[in-house]
């Protein structure tokens, strides 16, 4: 230390050092405290996993062959228990959205021009039409392709 600074310099120094700190350890125990964040469960490296073929077949792969790949799609499971619990529901949500392209080869996610959707209220399919992103699996663009989605789905015994 040099003896430039007076006593009030030094005061206001180690007062504004003090502040710095106490910032920067605040900012530091926010992060250690704050809820961990996951994502979905992914093997470790080389940990095996269970994932579904094209068919819904559970089945258990014992390297991290395509691990990444599978689980950018959601396709990786802890158990084959889980993996076959899955399977009908992807089967459905496939369907769901195969339907929705059979109608509008132009379906996709919700935009300002597909807004139309086909949805379920217990077993009853229903059209809406979405003034803003709704949870569906796939949007198109005409009440009259929402219509074919619907027969589409009748057919394949995803509703009434």
């Amino acid at each position: 230390m040099t003896q430039s600074m007076s006593k009030e310099e030094a005061r206001k120094a180690l007062g504004d050092l003090y502040e710095t700190h106490i910032r920067k350890v605040d900012d530091l125990l926010a992060l250690i405290n704050a809820p961990e964040t996951r994502g979905l469960w992914k093997p470790k490296k080389g940990e095996p996993y269970c994932t579904l073929d094209s068919s819904g077949e559970a089945f258990e792969v014992a390297t991290s062959y395509k691990a990444s790949a599978r689980a950018a799609h959601g396709l990786v499971f802890p158990s084959k228990a889980i993996a076959r619990k899955v399977s009908p529901l992807l089967a459905r949500s496939n369907k769901w959205i195969a339907a929705a392209f059979q109608a509008d080869e132009d379906a996709g996610e919700w935009a300002g021009d597909r807004r139309w959707l086909v949805w379920s209220e217990r077993g009853t399919l229903r059209i809406s039409y979405s003034v803003w992103d709704a949870a569906s699996p796939a949007f198109v663009h005409t009440a009259e392709q929402a219509e074919e989605m619907k027969r589409i789905l009748i057919a394949e015994g995803l509703g009434k």
